[in-house]
């Protein structure tokens, strides 16, 4: 006796639902490679990172009487916060930067801020060196 078996409704509908995911898959376009896309080079980071650099001093040099805020700072800048507090506590520390009354600084008058970043770098420049040669 042969008997002809109708597939269960499960199954028909699992077959359905496969159809349509594959469906759905080979829809979706693939994606580009990074390959040949215009990425800012090494040179552009760090001038953009010296521009930014160049505005905190700015900033901090043009900030009249009342000073202004590492938030300030901050949102000028895109600089992270830590950068910005740590920066300002060897400024101040330099004599270069002055707090002029809570959260709010300025550049010492008569001091260059960017020379004196200038000279901090230098020294932790040096400070990595002799780390490294010990």
């Amino acid at each position: 006796m042969d008997e002809t078996h109708e597939p269960d409704a499960d199954v028909l509908d699992f077959s359905d639902r496969l159809a349509r995911i594959e469906a759905d898959v080979a829809a979706v376009p693939d994606l580009p490679s990074l390959a040949g896309l215009d990425l800012p080079s090494e040179a552009d980071l760090a001038s953009e990172m010296e521009r930014r650099k160049v505005l905190f001093a700015r900033d901090l040099m043009n900030a009249g009487d009342n000073g202004v805020s590492p938030d300030r700072l901050h949102k000028h800048t895109g600089l992270s916060h830590s950068w910005i507090h740590q920066q300002l506590g060897a400024l101040t520390g330099d004599g270069a930067v002055i707090r002029v009354s809570r959260g709010q600084y300025q550049g010492t008058p008569g001091r260059n801020v960017w020379d004196a970043m200038e000279a901090i770098r230098r020294s932790h420049d040096e400070l990595l060196a002799e780390a490294r040669s010990a």
